[in-house]
This record gives C-alpha cells, sequence and structure tokens, in this order.
C-alpha cells in the first residue's frame, strides 16, 4: 500500500485512473454504469461512492477509473478528488460495492500475474504462437533491457557525454541478446542501428521459451504497417506567410519514395540511393509539407526534407527508417502510416521506438496519424502527436467543420482506461497539393508537422523541446468540430463512449501556434503574467514542494475575455530507469497534474488524468486584466526526471478562424 501522508494527494489510498466532474459543469461524465446499490435504493453513481468511501461532503471528484485486470479478475476503481475547503487533493481506491482498497497494490498484482504468465512476451506473441502450427514462422521484435537515466537537456555537456555512454550501452546490450537469439538457433533479421531493439524470425514452437530470456524486456510480433490514406477521389486554403520553417529538418517516412519530383523542393537526402519504391502516398505527403505546385497548399515551404522509405526492407524497414531519421538529423518526423493492433494492445514497437528517439539527440517532434478506419487510434505513443482528421466543408469558416467520418477516435486501451486520443485534428478531407486530391488522416498529420517545423523556424528552442512543440500545438487548438468545449482531461473512463472526444483538444491552429512561437513568449516561471506564453525545462520529483504542488509558477493575465487555455506536456521513458526498478513496458515518467487558481487563490481548473503525458486546463475569463497562477502538482513521480513543458493561451471563441 502506498500512503502520501499530508501532502498533495495525502490522507488515503492511492488508486487508479480516468474521469468524472470538472472544473465546470459542463465537462462531467457519467458515461459508466450506476453501480448496484440495496433492494429499493437509489443506485449511487461511481463519484458518489468515491465521495462516501472518502467521508469528503467538501470534495470535488476530479477522476473516476476503472483498471483492467485480466489476469486477477479484479475489479475496482480508483478516483482523485480535491477538498475544496482545505485545498488538498486526495486519492481513494474502492471495489463496486463501496469497500475501500488499495488499487496500487490491486495492479501491482495483475503485472505479476501476466508477467508469470507471458513473461516478457505481449499477450498478442504467446497467443500467435499457440494458436499456429509448430514450424509457423513469426516476425518478431525484441527490445532489450537497458538501464540509463537522461540527463537535463540544458546541460550541453552532460547530454553530449550521455549520448557517446548511451550509445555504448545500447549497441553492448543489444548485441547481447541478438547472441542469445542466435544460440538458439533462431535467425536474426536486424540489431540496433540506434536503438535496442532486434528483429528475427521464430519458428512458433520456441516462442513460449523465450518469455525469461536473459536480458529481454519485451517482446511481440511485427505487423506490416498501412498508409493512412484510404480516399483519393475542394482544396483547402492554408497560408503561412513568412513562417517557413527554414532552419528545420523534416523527415518523411513513407512506405516507398514519390513518384513524380516534378512539383517537390528542398529534399536534400534520400534513405535510399535508388529511391524505389515509389507511390503518390509519398509525393502528397512530402508536397503537403513543401513544393513548388503555384496555389498548392504547403505548411513550411522553407523547410528542409529528407525521406525514407520502408518498404523495400520489411519487415525491419520501419524501424530502420525512424533510426535513419534520428541520425541524420531531424527535428520533426513525419509518418503517414499506422500499425493493425488487437484487444487489449496498448503500444507497438514503433510507438516504443519513436517515444525513445524524442528523448535523444536531435530531440525530434513525432507527428504521427490516428488512421482511418473510424475506430480505435492506432498509434498510441506517448511522446508523439497523434491526430486525426476534420472535415472541413469546403467553406472558408472553420464554423461548419466537422470530424471526418473516418478518422479513428477511440481511446486505446491503458493501464487505467482513461488515455484521450487523438491530440487533435486537422483538415484532411478533399485536400489538394502537387497534382493530387484526396482525404485521410495521412493529409492531415503533415500540416501539423510544418505547423511544427514553422514553428522552429521562428524559435530553435522547438527543436530542442518537442515536448514544447506539443505543449504549444495543443495550447492553440482551441475549435472544437465534435461535441462541446473541452474544459479538462480526463474526459472519459469509456473508450468509444459518447464522452471519448473524436477530436481530441481540438482543431489545429495555424496562426495562434505560429504566433505562440515567436521569441518574445518564452516565459520564465514567476515572471510578469502574460495572455500567451510557454516553457520548457528538466524537472525532478525535487522540484515540487511537501505539499506535492510545483515549485515553479508561471503568471498569466488575460487581454481579452473569452476563455484560457493551459497545457503541461511531459514525456514517457522506454528504457529501464538506473535503479532497474520499472522494465516493464513505455512507461509515463511521472503522473503530473495541472492546476490553475485565481488572483484570490482559488482553484478555478484542475485537470487529473492518470494515463496522459498531457493535462488542459480551458477556462472562462470574464475580462480583460484577470490573473491566474498556473502550475504542475504531483501525483506520483518514479522516474529521476522528465523533460517538461508548460504553454498557455488568452483567447476569444468568436474569433476562431485558421
Amino acid at each position: 500500500m502506498r500512503n502520501l501522508g499530508t501532502g498533495l494527494f495525502g490522507t488515503l489510498l492511492v488508486a487508479g485512473a480516468a474521469l468524472t466532474a470538472a472544473c465546470s459543469s459542463d465537462t462531467a461524465d457519467h458515461d459508466g454504469p450506476e453501480e448496484q446499490a440495496a433492494p429499493g435504493a437509489r443506485p449511487r453513481t461511481r463519484e458518489q461512492i468515491a465521495l462516501s468511501v472518502a467521508a469528503c461532503p467538501d470534495c470535488e471528484v476530479l477522476a473516476v477509473a476503472q483498471p483492467s485486470f485480466a489476469e486477477t479478475g479484479a475489479s475496482a476503481y480508483s478516483a482523485k478528488l480535491l477538498d475544496r475547503r482545505s485545498g488538498q487533493y486526495l486519492s481513494v481506491g474502492f471495489t463496486p460495492d463501496g469497500r475501500r482498497v488499495d488499487v496500487d497494490a490491486l495492479l501491482a498484482a495483475e503485472a505479476v500475474a501476466q508477467r508469470a504468465r507471458y513473461g516478457a512476451l505481449t499477450p498478442r506473441l504467446a497467443d500467435r504462437a499457440s494458436s499456429v502450427a509448430p514450424e509457423t514462422t513469426l516476425r518478431t521484435w525484441f527490445w532489450a533491457e537497458v538501464a540509463t537515466e537522461y540527463p537535463p537537456k540544458e546541460d550541453e555537456e552532460a547530454t553530449r557525454r550521455f549520448e557517446l555512454e548511451h550509445a555504448a550501452k545500447v549497441e553492448s546490450a543489444t548485441h547481447a541478446l541478438a547472441e542469445e537469439l542466435r544460440a538458439r538457433g533462431i535467425k536474426v533479421i536486424s540489431e540496433g542501428g540506434g536503438t535496442p531493439l532486434v528483429e528475427a524470425e521464430v519458428p512458433a514452437r520456441k516462442v513460449l521459451a523465450l518469455k525469461d530470456l536473459p536480458g529481454l524486456r519485451v517482446a511481440g510480433e511485427i505487423e506490416t504497417p498501412s498508409l493512412g490514406a484510404t480516399v483519393w477521389p475542394q482544396a483547402m486554403k492554408l497560408s503561412n506567410g513568412s513562417k517557413t520553417g527554414a532552419g528545420s529538418r523534416v523527415c518523411i517516412l513513407e512506405s516507398g519514395y514519390p513518384d513524380d519530383y516534378s512539383q517537390l523542393s528542398g529534399i536534400t537526402q534520400y534513405a535510399s540511393a535508388t529511391k524505389t519504391p515509389v507511390d503518390s502516398h509519398a509525393r502528397f505527403v512530402t508536397g503537403l509539407i513543401r513544393s513548388t505546385a503555384a496555389n498548392s497548399l504547403q505548411v513550411a515551404h522553407g523547410a528542409e526534407i529528407v525521406i525514407c522509405g520502408y518498404s523495400g526492407s520489411l519487415p525491419s524497414g520501419y524501424a530502420h527508417c525512424e533510426n535513419w531519421c534520428s541520425g541524420v538529423g531531424s527535428n520533426v518526423i513525419q509518418m503517414s502510416s499506422g500499425f493493425g493492433y488487437t484487444a487489449g494492445q496498448q503500444l507497438n514497437p514503433s510507438d516504443m521506438q519513436f517515444d525513445y528517439l524524442a528523448k535523444r539527440w536531435p530531440y525530434p517532434t513525432e507527428v504521427v496519424i490516428s488512421h482511418n478506419e473510424g475506430s480505435v487510434v492506432r498509434n498510441r505513443g506517448y511522446n508523439e502527436i497523434i491526430v486525426g482528421a476534420s472535415d472541413d466543408r469546403g467553406t472558408s469558416t472553420v464554423n461548419d467543420d466537422t470530424i471526418a467520418g473516418f478518422s479513428n477516435w477511440i481511446n486505446p486501451p491503458s493501464p487505467r482506461n482513461d488515455r484521450e486520443l487523438p491530440h487533435l485534428v486537422a483538415p484532411g478531407t478533399d485536400i489538394s497539393a502537387v497534382g493530387l486530391t484526396g482525404s485521410g488522416t495521412s493529409l492531415a498529420a503533415p500540416l501539423v508537422s510544418g505547423v511544427v517545423a514553422a514553428m522552429q523556424g521562428i524559435d530553435s528552442r522547438f527543436k530542442s523541446w518537442p515536448e514544447m512543440s506539443r505543449a504549444a500545438i495543443l495550447a492553440t487548438a482551441v475549435h472544437h468540430v465534435d461535441g462541446g468545449r473541452l474544459t479538462r482531461l480526463p474526459t472519459t473512463s469509456t473508450p468509444g463512449s459518447a464522452a471519448d472526444r473524436k477530436d481530441g483538444v481540438g482543431l489545429l491552429h495555424m496562426r495562434y501556434a505560429t504566433s505562440l512561437a515567436s521569441t518574445g513568449y518564452w516565459t520564465t516561471p514567476a515572471s510578469p503574467g502574460t495572455w500567451l506564453g510557454r516553457h520548457a525545462k528538466t524537472i525532478t520529483p525535487a522540484s515540487f514542494g511537501s505539499d506535492n504542488r510545483g515549485l515553479d509558477v508561471w503568471n498569466i493575465r488575460t487581454v481579452t475575455s473569452g476563455r484560457v487555455r493551459v497545457v503541461i506536456t511531459w514525456d514517457s521513458s522506454v528504457t529501464c530507469n538506473a535503479s532497474g526498478t520499472d522494465c516493464t513496458s513505455d512507461t509515463p515518467d511521472a503522473d503530473l497534474d495541472l492546476e490553475v487558481r485565481d488572483a484570490a487563490g482559488a482553484v478555478v481548473c484542475t485537470s487529473s488524468s492518470y494515463d496522459n503525458t498531457h493535462e488542459v486546463c480551458d477556462f472562462e475569463a470574464s475580462s480583460s486584466g484577470l490573473s491566474y497562477t498556473a502550475r504542475a502538482t504531483k501525483y506520483n513521480f518514479p522516474a529521476p526526471n522528465t523533460y517538461f513543458s508548460i504553454a498557455w493561451f488568452n483567447y476569444n471563441p468568436s474569433l476562431d478562424d485558421l
């Protein structure tokens, strides 16, 4: 049992993850079933049970979650609460019938049970190996266990030293794992290349025996990625003016290479000398970011473009391309492909590899698609920007925009089932560029990549802080094309329910995002209040006081009536902590929450999800000249540090326009 004492989440037992009542009434989510009560009694909601178990009549329920316990069969909820009277944050775990329980202990028991059954194998791989003929070859990826810590990015000398030392660790661990596989008569396809990834062809009869292989962290079946654009049937105009993206290097990670270069420009490197295979999808995605075509949509017409096509060398092609993109110093990696999933699967090797690369030089911002079946979001990395698609209806205003019917939006499974994906949407219906017109999330993601490149061209700090790119993009995506206005996270603990947002935090807003990128809006803690601002830094558990509130406070001052949005972002780590205490999966470095207070010290908004590496507060500001403070709060911080960013934006909803 983990007791957090009398700090921010004190006095009660720590619990699990998801949602409920919020900063304002329009965020309340009662999408889960009401709990059974005694015969004749009115059923109680999960929120009511949480308040009863917490014995806190003055509390507001911020989040309620129901973790999955597939192995042990346990049933429990967890909740985060705010005592409005004392200002203290509390947490509680409880059973459906209202008994208090230690949800952390239940989750730990679930992890032990799963490890005992599957070892380092994903359940999908283990089940596949048991269901096919013994001699069936399964293309399998293996992630080597590598202990590491990430130095503060602010210390360039320490960062360079880390890169050298870490590269040697990765090479050694990856080679040792590959040798273990070879010693068992397994054909190794590739190893290393910058990440601790080994790919091999394994007879099904040998798979289960590998679950306790020395040096193995996790293993799963390789899946062939599929392209995002599925429909090729009025062009959307998105002018970026002088925001060119000059100085940013964008890597286009595609199945192949462009089939026609006559309207493309700025391409300086190719991963393959033959530039094969070719397809129009690669041309389309590249041309959306930069082209020479007159009147053609392009977002970052000064960015440098490099291209890697993975189809020529599957199954290891996409992994090779991810490493290649990082190795040539790319500041943005754009991937309009997605991977298949089975029920319950959380991350694939591409997610893990992207999360790994985002925390190593050159610290690329990675932009990927949600995919196109109107179903569960496919790409799920914690350190990525995951993009769905909107339909701009062929008009010049965003007020009639809707979610694209094909855009994947259902939240994926997560430990406490409250991840909110996609992060945002961008126009993806009837898009025209470089002689092509089509629809798909494949065409929405490059718009985000181009905006990130444009931001990097304005302030080079965005190149080193993908967390700040994510925060700025999300802080300015304030127009919604699905459902009511987002005010906080979590939105739901029931993926696929009516409360599961199809557009994430909202619609990409290029002009707002590039305005926030102005160097004048880099705002240090305790600086005078501004109407928009951003900052990024390395934080540790010591960045929080004894009450678990962040020591850094950012001041906000409105210049217009309307609303204020505040976003915090941080990272997940794939490699083990130096202590070796966390080597089970791609795990967020911390569970941070967001708190905003007014000038009188009253809490005006909190965002308190469990499984996201971002939190969002969006609240009403009745006039100009109002002052607020924003800070992160610590629910849990098991890692030595994390890379952190905050961004905010005061806006008038009536002026939302691209």
